[in-house]
């Protein structure tokens, strides 16, 4: 599968496509960086669940985790700056740490709000290694 990534832009885009009436009212909340990843990773998890969407309460559930993923992602973005000017063993870690900064919307997201089916997969610790927060809706 050398398109992988393609279906996986693919259903993104066609979820957004069929919830685009559910979705409407609470759009600027999807536009805002860090508020974005919390809300996505909430309304994602709720359609996973097969809880229907409900995007006034994951609104309301995103402020609860603003603080903890912002204070993560500065971490992890701190991180990533500084084991930049290491030559090449820092350049690597440095990547490592820009990859857990990306991922750890989907951690915070899903576990800090309650929502206890998020977990790590198996295969999330293996690409990661050590990596604190890695859940998946399952």
């Amino acid at each position: 599968m050398p398109y992988k990534s393609l279906a996986i832009w693919n259903q993104a885009l066609s979820f957004h496509f069929s919830h685009w009436k559910t979705l409407l009212p609470v759009l600027p909340f999807l536009c805002l960086p860090v508020v974005g990843d919390v809300f996505h990773s909430l309304i994602i998890c709720q359609k996973v669940q097969g809880k229907g969407l409900r995007p006034m309460e994951a609104v309301r559930e995103v402020w609860r985790n603003l603080l903890p993923l912002f204070s993560m992602k500065l971490y992890f973005e701190g991180a990533a700056v500084l084991w930049g000017f290491v030559p090449i063993y820092g350049i690597i870690k440095s990547i490592r740490y820009r990859l857990y900064w990306a991922m750890a919307s989907n951690g915070l997201g899903a576990l800090g709000s309650g929502i206890t089916n998020c977990v790590p997969s198996e295969g999330e610790r293996k690409l990661t290694g050590e990596s604190p927060v890695m859940p998946a809706c399952r």
